[in-house]
């Protein structure tokens, strides 16, 4: 073999060498990525379940080491982005969010939402369009998915009543047979059991449709119907807030609610959002039209309420306290109604409904600040001051950074120093007619907590003595 064939045939070999060893590098690293994706899926519940007990260091933590074995899974960094914009960490998770775009555009609404959030005027419009693209693809999947269940569904329906039928013709045969042979001897009693097994098959047919349209409203298509439509809400929201001077603006709102009442007939959150658009638009009527309309899909006025209670208390004898009778919306979704409510002159029913969420959460100060507002349009200038007290020590208590909050509250309690607190036993016993007036001693309202703003120390030495007492709710 001479030279030139020599060194050919070496280099033969370290090419096969080369292509083998890359070829086992890859099974390797193929190896090493399910390994390190499977054990990212560890990690990623892990981190899921720690957010859910709102261990959120935990939680952020181990979305993180998933990440580092998974660098590229956008599911893991749209639940990571999530819990950081949560806790405040907003760069941190547009950073996240725009990566997974990047990587994935065409995968979950969600993170268009997040980011729609983070942005401002046509941006966010523009994200918010993205995220219904999706949502409406997630919606055509489902209802497919749906039809086809269906007709399914009313295949095996249909052969269920063919069987019938034939039962009920053998059935009427027999009968008829029977019926011939026995006609002078008990013609009325036969005339009666063909009549209740008629009634009887009657009634079945009218179940087996009604199971069939029960199994229609399928959950999913429930839920996927409300995004869409708080997404349009939302666009809204931007319409009369960003974008509010664009020419196209309020006619944008119409055709965005318009849409999501659509989709979604009797959504709280639309309802709400018409109410506003029509406040906006200085029809108040209509605007209250709309609040009323929600306020029927789940307000229980408290007097109601205590009157069912104590009924059930007495046919039972048992604490019904904890019992739920209707679902309550979002404490978000009541704040608003509350706002609408006030603006529409209904501060009764926002009462009602701030002292609901005050006995589920007594640590939100903008609900205390309602309802001192409520109460100074009652012209319960006490209870307003000590709720506005409460808002106050809450924003100190908790270092909210809410100046907008902060500088209404000063404002109301300023405009109540320089109201006279007049007939205060008259008030009270036409109040007490509620059994929901006070706020419940067990919320620790101490009314002798040292205010660090002066401008909250009461000048009128009349009220001293008022101003030492404990607000309660009134249980008689």
């Amino acid at each position: 073999m001479n030279p030139n064939q020599q060194r050919k045939k070496v280099l033969k070999q370290r090419s096969k060498n080369r292509k083998k060893n890359q070829k086992s590098k890859k099974k390797i690293e193929q190896s090493q990525k399910l390994k390190n994706e499977k054990q990212a899926d560890i990690l990623y519940e892990k981190a899921v379940n720690f957010a859910q007990m709102f261990e959120y260091e935990k939680a952020i933590q181990n979305f993180s080491q998933a990440l580092k074995l998974s660098p590229n899974n956008t599911k893991i960094m749209d639940e990571m982005a999530i819990t950081l914009l949560e806790n405040g960490f907003a760069e941190e998770s547009l950073n996240l969010l725009n990566k997974s775009v990047k990587l994935a555009p065409n995968i979950n609404p969600t993170k268009y939402l997040y980011l729609a959030q983070l942005s401002e005027g046509f941006e966010s419009i523009i994200l918010f369009k993205k995220a219904l693209e999706l949502l409406f693809q997630e919606k055509e999947q489902i209802e497919n998915k749906n039809q086809n269940e269906n007709q399914i569904e009313n295949e095996n329906q249909n052969q269920i009543e063919n069987e019938n039928q034939n039962q009920i013709e053998n059935q009427n045969q027999i009968q008829n047979e029977i019926q011939i042979q026995i006609e002078n001897q008990n013609q009325n009693e036969n005339q009666n059991e063909i009549e209740n097994k008629n009634q009887i098959q009657i009634e079945i047919q009218i179940e087996n449709k009604n199971q069939i349209q029960n199994q229609n409203q399928n959950p999913d298509l429930i839920s996927i119907s409300n995004k869409i439509a708080s997404v349009y809400c939302s666009m809204t929201e931007i319409y009369m807030t960003d974008l509010c001077y664009e020419e196209d603006a309020e006619q944008n709102c119409e055709d965005f609610l318009k849409k999501a009442l659509e989709i979604s007939p009797n959504n709280i959150e639309v309802l709400l959002s018409f109410s506003n658009l029509r406040i906006t638009q200085q029809k108040n009527e209509e605007s209250l039209n709309f609040l009323t309309q929600s306020l029927n899909l789940w307000h229980q006025p408290l007097s109601q309420k205590n009157t069912k209670e104590k009924t059930i208390q007495i046919e039972n004898n048992k604490d019904v306290q904890n019992q739920t009778v209707i679902d309550l919306p979002d404490i978000q979704i009541r704040i608003q109604t509350c706002k609408l409510l006030i603006e529409l002159n209904k501060p009764e029913i926002a009462k009602d409904i701030l002292i609901q969420i005050i006995k589920e959460n007594n640590t939100l100060a903008e609900v205390w600040f309602l309802l001192a507002t409520v109460y100074d349009f009652l012209k319960d200038f006490l209870r307003a001051k000590k709720c506005a007290q409460k808002a106050k020590s809450l924003i100190q208590d908790f270092e909210f950074e809410d100046q907008d909050i902060l500088y209404k509250i000063d404002e109301l309690y300023s405009s109540l120093k320089g109201k006279k607190i007049e007939n205060q036993n008259q008030n009270q016993n036409q109040n007490d007619d509620d059994d929901d007036i006070d706020i419940d001693i067990n919320f620790n309202i101490d009314l002798n907590h040292e205010m660090e703003d002066d401008d909250y120390n009461d000048d009128n030495d009349d009220n001293d003595e008022d101003d030492d007492e404990i607000m309660e709710i009134d249980e008689n």
